[in-house]
């Protein structure tokens, strides 16, 4: 409706790690997941949500009837670990499986398509260091076929791009807006807004507590 926008607030660490081991972990010491109300200009959140660690990044199917999220051997910034692989929860049994689809290295941040026979997420299979964007079919009976990457009009496209696709987002229709007219939206003056009064704010993980 475009009344609402949803985004977390976060403490965020990082660790150093001494020569031939991962040399950066990053985490988070607390979130939450805060709701703005444009036309109320309040934010509320839900201890329900706030307070319980889950899957990493769980997205539901359009029709309600499956979750896709990642796993790793640890940590929540999956797009930096090569132990990230993508799973699927069947919600009608809550049985949940690795997809096959799946790669050797890091398998991260996703999105479906309207119709939710499709889904794209970033990926590093191809050479280890930077995240392109793969797509996948996924049909009725819930498997995921053979993904293929964002085919680009030059074939050596990715062989000298070195920037990451880490969060693509699969849309409907044209996105229009000027972004000079976006840049100068993200510079305007902040509006502060109001916190619900009805959360209780000590009830939740203490980021929103320092953030509020």
């Amino acid at each position: 409706g475009g009344n609402i926008i949803a985004f977390s607030v976060n403490i965020i660490s990082q660790k150093f790690y001494s020569a031939g081991e991962e040399s950066i972990e990053v985490y988070d010491r607390s979130s939450d997941i805060i709701l703005c109300d444009i036309e109320a200009n309040m934010v509320t959140t839900s201890p329900g949500v706030s307070t319980i660690h889950k899957e990493s990044m769980p997205v539901w199917s359009p029709d309600g009837s499956y979750l896709l999220f990642c796993m790793s051997d640890h940590g929540y910034f999956s797009i930096h670990y090569p132990s990230s692989d993508l799973y699927i929860m069947d919600l009608q049994t809550m049985q949940y499986k690795r997809l096959d689809i799946s790669s050797d290295n890091v398998d991260s941040f996703h999105s479906w398509s309207h119709n939710g026979r499709w889904f794209v997420f970033a990926s590093k299979q191809m050479n280890g260091l930077c995240a392109r964007p793969f797509f996948s079919y996924f049909d009725e009976s819930g498997n995921a076929h053979k993904p293929f990457v964002l085919p680009q009009k030059d074939p050596e496209f990715y062989s000298t791009y070195l920037k990451n696709y880490n969060v693509p987002e699969l849309v409907s229709e044209r996105i229009d807006i000027n972004k000079w007219k976006l840049t100068k939206t993200v510079r305007s003056k902040a509006v502060n807004a109001t916190f619900d009064p009805a959360v209780d704010v000590d009830a939740l993980s203490g980021a929103t507590r320092i953030n509020k």
